[in-house]
């Protein structure tokens, strides 16, 4: 792992490539908790198993769901939040999809 500093702390895991969804939840649940927010960026197909594994259907933005269901296209972003503070709870369906941005919603922006 490579620190980065100043300014917001950027690690590059270079284990996030290609990795499996279990692998990618792994990390984020090792996060310091001191962070209220993390950004997670990764490859296919284990970024959008994991964004979809995440998302409660129940607490998720209905239209950001569907968008997710159909396609997660390179550059994609999938924005969750978790009630807890603890990033150790972050669990499989845990988490309410609030956003989901694709390269072609930009478009005219």
């Amino acid at each position: 792992m490579r620190k980065f500093r100043p300014g917001p702390i950027v690690e590059v895991h270079d284990e996030l490539y290609l990795a499996a969804p279990r692998d990618i939840l792994s990390l984020v649940q090792k996060a310091d908790n001191t962070h209220q927010c993390i950004m997670v960026i990764g490859h296919n197909p284990g970024t959008e198993m994991l964004a979809t594994g995440l998302a409660s259907p129940a607490h998720s933005d209905r239209q950001a769901l569907c968008q997710l269901s159909m396609k997660f296209p390179t550059c994609a972003f999938a924005c969750l939040e978790f009630a807890t503070d603890d990033w150790a709870g972050v669990k499989v369906q845990g988490g309410a999809l609030t956003h989901f941005m694709r390269p072609k919603d930009l478009r005219g922006a």
